[in-house]
């Protein structure tokens, strides 16, 4: 179990949420941007950053030893729940000893990551996540602690996938972890990110561990290490993105074009009976060439599809679609999506979901709302992580789904705090 000599923490934080304002993000969709991550100027330490879609910029960094009064000011505002989860044992309040073994670090085997905010020119540190690895870079040891008052707005799944890239850039094959079984949005963090999660046999504490693969498969890419962005389409009013999967491979996000036929055909024959009954909730009897002219077939005025392709030998692949089908006043959309069997549990259809909602936060959408059947657990760790409401019908045929981004008026008065600050 994690102790407090080892800096090790655990995260309350949970995944991404979405608020704002139509004209805020429209207007400028860099504001609704995530994860990035470019080298270090030393070319060796990772540094990012992740804007909150409340607006927020938050920068990811390496520690410094000159980090101690800025991280004793985080632990500080951490709570009593959030320090126990933390250290694993009762911590009444933060002190200056543990805000110095925080930034006391083996560099041949600790890295420590701070997320800070600038308020008029000045820095605040508002987490730090850790990976601590053996001499070998075998394994890593993964914790994270997200101050309370940034918890609930994406930090802790954002620190995550920022940390998993790190983690694979620098060669390590397992990540783990170990947290406490109440500790419900880490289990949602990981789960949605393909850790295999374990709980010992007294039940007072969860292991996971993700393999990410060999030092050599993981060394070949470390400069792949981007998450999600949102930006402007060449037309000035269509979203495209980028998606670094945690092996390394780039996803590029784009709506579709009626030219998409044959790439969305070659996607659908790639997906098993299974995979379509679970996005079509019916047996599919259409030919894939049939399924790709409905899904190329658009009412430009509700219906928004997203492609994911990857880029293979200079030729683009499309490798899953999105959908959202949204009501001419905007209120609410019905989310749907569909990831190629290959490319399965890698972590797209996570965020494909966040970059969906990124555009439906962007287009002023209300609600979004998702039906799925009761056996697709991946879309529903999916939705629970981003705290969408889930609902069971009685008769066990269907789980709904529903996020609030908030009506217009909400939007308007989060837009206008997130230009602000």
């Amino acid at each position: 179990m994690a102790t407090p000599e080892s800096g090790v923490g655990l995260d309350l934080g949970c995944e991404e949420a979405y608020i704002g304002i139509m004209g805020q993000a429209g207007s400028s969709l860099h504001g609704t941007s995530s994860l990035h991550s470019t080298d270090h100027p030393d070319c060796s330490r990772p540094s990012g950053e992740c804007c909150l879609d409340d607006g927020t910029t938050i920068r990811f960094r390496p520690i410094e030893p000159t980090d101690v009064s800025a991280c004793r000011g985080m632990l500080s505002l951490c709570s009593p729940k959030s320090l126990y989860s933390r250290y694993a044992r009762p911590v009444p309040t933060a002190s200056q000893e543990m805000a110095e073994e925080l930034c006391r670090q083996n560099l041949d085997c600790d890295l420590t990551i701070v997320a800070e905010i600038i308020v008029d020119g000045a820095a605040t540190i508002v987490g730090a996540a850790q990976l601590l690895s053996d001499s070998g870079h075998k394994d890593a040891e993964y914790t994270v602690l997200v101050g309370d008052h940034w918890q609930g707005k994406g930090l802790g799944g954002a620190f995550t996938s920022f940390c998993l890239q790190v983690a694979h850039a620098r060669g390590i094959g397992r990540v783990i972890a170990e947290f406490l079984p109440d500790n419900m949005r880490m289990i949602h963090i990981l789960e949605v990110r393909d850790f295999n999660l374990y709980r010992d046999s007294q039940g007072y504490v969860v292991s996971g561990q993700k393999l990410i693969g060999t030092r050599g498969q993981a060394g070949s890419s470390p400069n792949g290490m981007r998450l999600l962005y949102l930006a402007d389409h060449p037309d000035g009013s269509l979203p495209v993105g980028e998606c670094c999967l945690d092996d390394g491979t780039t996803i590029r996000f784009r709506p579709i074009e009626p030219t998409d036929v044959s790439a969305c055909g070659g996607m659908l024959s790639l997906c098993s009976p299974k995979s379509l009954y679970s996005r079509y909730e019916r047996p599919i009897t259409a030919t894939p060439q049939e399924l790709a002219e409905e899904l190329c077939r658009q009412n430009p005025d509700c219906d928004l599809t997203i492609v994911a392709e990857v880029i293979v030998n200079g030729t683009s692949k499309i490798v899953g679609a999105a959908h959202l089908l949204s009501d001419p006043g905007h209120e609410a959309a019905e989310y749907a999506v569909l990831v190629g069997d290959p490319w399965q549990g890698k972590g797209l259809g996570g965020a494909f979901t966040s970059f969906c909602l990124q555009v439906a936060h962007a287009r002023g959408i209300g609600r979004v709302i998702a039906e799925f059947l009761p056996d697709n657990m991946r879309m529903i760790h999916i939705l629970e992580a981003r705290d969408f409401s889930l609902h069971r019908d009685p008769q066990n045929r269907v789980v709904s789904g529903q996020k609030v981004i908030g009506d217009k008026r909400e939007r308007g008065t989060a837009g206008s705090a997130s230009e602000k600050s």
